[in-house]
């Protein structure tokens, strides 16, 4: 969601982050957090809006054709969709309303007077996180029959909890 030149710009502080963290072992978190907070902060939210629009272009692109059939065969079936990510909501809110989720829950970036501070305004909404702002958001979920799908290892304990769950397939 930025420019060529912004990134090449940014390139070694965000290999210097990316030590840093390795050889820490720090919470990626916080490193995700300061990288992202290079590319958006001073964004207006208008400017944040169209930028998530231009990227939503690119979305569809960037998944596999069988991610979007089975999206599509739940939408069909009558299925609530929800997008839980750890992506950004400025980078997925635009994408996931063009292709009807019915709710998202993503990494929320904090806003002030209008401007992204560059921080999260919640916390990044991977692996334990996920389940929490699910529960939060629609406690009844684990009464129902769920379909999960994840493709990392911090997905996992989320997909332990679904009715029915495919790491790493769509299929």
């Amino acid at each position: 969601m930025q420019s060529c030149g912004s990134f090449v710009w940014h390139l070694p502080y965000y290999l210097y982050q990316y030590a840093a963290y390795r050889l820490s072992g720090g919470v990626a978190d916080r490193y995700k957090e300061r990288i992202i907070g290079t590319v958006v902060r001073g964004w207006s939210y208008e400017e944040g809006l169209q930028r998530g629009a231009a990227f939503a272009d690119q979305i569809d692109q960037m998944l596999r054709p069988e991610a979007i059939r089975r999206l599509e065969q739940h939408q069909r079936d009558g299925h609530r969709t929800i997008l839980l990510t750890a992506s950004t909501d400025l980078a997925v809110s635009s994408w996931a309303r063009r292709r009807g989720f019915d709710l998202v829950l993503a990494t929320e970036l904090e806003l002030a007077e209008g401007l992204y501070t560059g921080r999260f305004a919640t916390p990044n909404c991977k692996g334990a996180e996920k389940v929490r702002r699910l529960d939060l958001a629609l406690p009844e979920w684990r009464t129902v029959t769920t379909y999960g799908y994840g493709d990392s290892a911090s997905d996992r304990n989320f997909l332990a909890l679904c009715t029915k769950h495919y790491y790493g397939t769509f299929e």
